[in-house]
C-alpha cells in the first residue's frame, strides 16, 4: 500500500514506516499530482483574507464550504478524480 505525500518538510523526515505502507513522494511543486490540492483550491477563496472570530466560527465556515461535497459525493469525485489516479486505483485494488 502506497501513502501519497507531497513536497511539505514536514512529509520529508526520516521515519520508520511500517513495512505494508511505502512513501511515494511527489516532486515539490506539483499541486497538479496531488488530487487534495483541488479541495484547497475549493475551500482558499472562502478562507483567505479572514479573520475569525472563534476556532466555532472557522469551523463551521469549513463546514458550508463542504456540505455540498458530502451532500453530493460526486462533486468531489469531479473535483478530484484524475483519470491516470482512478486507473492505477483499479490497477491496485487489482492486484492480489
Amino acid at each position: 500500500m502506497g501513502l501519497v505525500l507531497d513536497g511539505s518538510g514536514s512529509h520529508r523526515a526520516d521515519i520508520p514506516w511500517p513495512a505494508q505502507i511505502v512513501p511515494l513522494r511527489l516532486p515539490r511543486y506539483s499541486p497538479e499530482l496531488n488530487p487534495a490540492e483541488q479541495i484547497f483550491r475549493v475551500l482558499r477563496p472562502k478562507l483567505a483574507n479572514r479573520i475569525f472570530a472563534t476556532i466555532m466560527e472557522l469551523e463551521a465556515t469549513i463546514t458550508a464550504a463542504l456540505q455540498p461535497y458530502w451532500d453530493h459525493p460526486t462533486l468531489v469525485q469531479r473535483l478530484t478524480g484524475y483519470p491516470w489516479w482512478l486507473d492505477a486505483f483499479t490497477s491496485m485494488s487489482q492486484t492480489p
